[in-house]
């Protein structure tokens, strides 16, 4: 890059840096670890260029982390390096742009998985967005898997489809994982295939392992025409590597520049999931079996489906594939202990992560509510625990019970106490046995029951009788914390609205007083929103009427 390019992208990007956080740059699995390594050799001139904007860069060598128990450091040991890194730094929040295994390596580190085993997460990550490239999040390509089945790397083992790191990883909370809510995209690259079809990797990865779009929103993944490395073996993938750059027009780096800086850009380059081919149609699949007290098991001796079966891992307790086209699949378990069959569609785009356990079994905590963009609830949350054989069941928090207030075999509402904080685990107990899994409590998460909000007499907002500019009017929520801890933000019509009370008129209930702001907009559907601790709820519609005054 010429002098006189560098000078006009500095100045054109000195504005904006003032604004921006600085940007780690992470590193994927290396060959060999060498000494003084520059992230030149992974992404090319990507430091440069961000650089040239006014934008501090740091480089996270991997490499640099000792061993401890292996010849090589675990996953883990590099996710608490990469924290320590992190905290580090003078600056309260990072964004974070990751090379293959270095999306692990940053998602260890937001769960907080631990070397010995379990898991401990930060209570600040002070991440705020983050771009993976290439990420085996469910493993790499079985070939290489072949590859390194003999191996001694500890890295490559925990690398492997099926690993128990992979599915510790990808079921660390209530059975999945929300990359602590950061705001992340994952950038695929499709230019080799598998014995599936064609355009199905970049050569290392899957498309449905690197995609992640299990955690996060399908839109926000961008398939582009790449290859996993620089100069791969043109037999394996043949074309321009995913994140090595090696100019300002580099399709990689301007989904990434234009991602961090916030502009839209970054939704025009490449394609999205919807629109891919390969992604749009095929699902994998990891599928692991349980004994009735909730240990993993190693009794399956098979796993077969019409026309195939399920390769098993190492440790003989988890089967997994990739690339199956949209269809329902019915499998055939041969083992002690477990279901005979299981009938199962992939889900287009990523991998289902498939628990096989006779009840009490806990799929998920959702609020009771509905759906909220994390998984993470609040001391004295109102919950719904759904699940198979919970209708005799009894829960525990942090070994505190659990007030029921109604039970069926499939679903189970709940009050969660009041006094639980940090990563704890929820256990549902029968005389059939039981199941743990963990929920992340954070001082408050929102939310907000659609459809209940309140004129001041105690009626219902309805379309028929709507609020009034400067009303005083009362929402139902749950998840605003123990106290609650904090007086939430209301907006409607994205307009601040001042809260007057906080009343908990029964367990797991707050009800929000508010005045309609007077500039909130007219109609049938004004969006509420409700913001405490720095958790959104999901939005509910308003009826408002026009101020009678203007």
């Amino acid at each position: 890059m010429s002098r006189l390019a560098l000078m006009a992208l500095t100045l054109a990007g000195a504005a904006l840096a003032q604004t921006r956080p600085p940007v780690i740059l992470m590193n994927g699995y290396q060959g060999k670890c060498t000494a003084g390594t520059t992230s030149t050799a992974t992404f090319g001139q990507l430091e440069q260029l961000l650089a040239a904007q006014g934008i501090q860069v740091y480089f996270f060598d991997n490499c640099t982390v000792p061993a401890t128990k292996y010849s090589r450091p675990t996953i883990e040991e590099i996710g608490q390096a990469f924290g320590n890194f992190i905290q580090n730094l003078a600056a309260p929040q990072v964004d974070v742009v990751a090379h293959s295994m270095g999306g692990l390596i940053l998602r260890s580190y937001l769960a907080g998985k631990l070397p010995g085993g379990g898991f401990s997460p930060p209570s600040e990550t002070r991440v705020r967005k983050a771009v993976v490239l290439g990420t085996p999040n469910f493993g790499a390509l079985a070939l290489v898997s072949l590859f390194v089945t003999a191996s001694a790397d500890i890295q490559l083992i925990q690398l492997l489809p099926g690993s128990p790191f992979q599915w510790q990883l990808n079921t660390w909370n209530q059975g999945s994982d929300d990359l602590r809510g950061i705001d992340a995209i994952a950038v695929l690259g499709n230019l080799a295939g598998t014995d599936a079809a064609s355009n199905t990797s970049d050569g290392a990865v899957p498309l449905t392992s690197s995609s992640l779009s299990k955690f996060i929103d399908p839109s926000r993944v961008r398939i582009i025409p790449a290859c996993h490395l620089q100069n791969m073996p043109s037999f394996i993938c043949s074309g321009p590597a995913l994140v090595y750059v090696d100019s300002a027009t580099h399709t990689g780096y301007q989904i990434i520049n234009s991602f961090l800086a916030g502009t839209s850009q970054w939704q025009t380059l490449g394609h999205a999931l919807a629109a891919d081919p390969v992604l749009s149609r095929y699902g994998g699949i990891d599928l692991a079996f349980e004994d009735n007290n909730g240990n993993l098991i190693s009794s399956v001796t098979a796993v077969t489906f019409q026309g195939g079966q399920l390769l098993e891992n190492l440790t003989g307790d988890i089967f997994f594939s990739d690339l199956f086209p949209s269809a329902t699949y019915n499998f055939t378990i041969a083992g002690n202990g477990i279901p005979a069959g299981y009938s199962w569609v992939p889900t287009p785009g990523t991998h289902d992560t498939v628990l096989l356990k006779a009840g009490p079994r806990i799929d998920a905590v959702a609020a009771a509510t509905g759906s909220l963009p994390t998984l993470s609830r609040a001391p004295g949350m109102l919950v719904s625990v759904y699940g198979a054989g919970l209708s005799n069941a009894t829960l525990t928090v942090a070994f505190q019970p659990v007030q029921i207030l109604y039970a069926s075999d499939v679903q189970i509402n709940a009050v969660l106490p009041v006094s639980i904080s940090g990563l704890v685990q929820l256990t549902a107990s029968s005389p059939s046995g039981s199941q743990s899994v963990n929920l992340l409590i954070e001082a408050a998460v929102p939310a907000l029951f659609p459809g209940l909000v309140f004129h001041e007499d105690g009626s219902l907002v309805s379309p028929a009788s709507p609020a009034q500019p400067g009303e005083t009017v009362s929402l139902v929520a749950t998840g605003l914390g123990a106290a609650p801890v904090a007086a939430p933000q209301v907006t409607v019509g994205g307009q601040a609205a001042a809260v007057s009370n906080i009343a908990t008129p029964a367990p797991g209930i707050n009800q929000v007083y508010f005045a309609i702001p007077v500039n909130s907009g007219t109609g049938n559907a004004i969006p509420i929103l409700l913001t405490s601790r720095g958790y959104s709820s999901n939005a509910v519609a308003v009826p408002i009427a026009a101020d009678p005054l203007n």
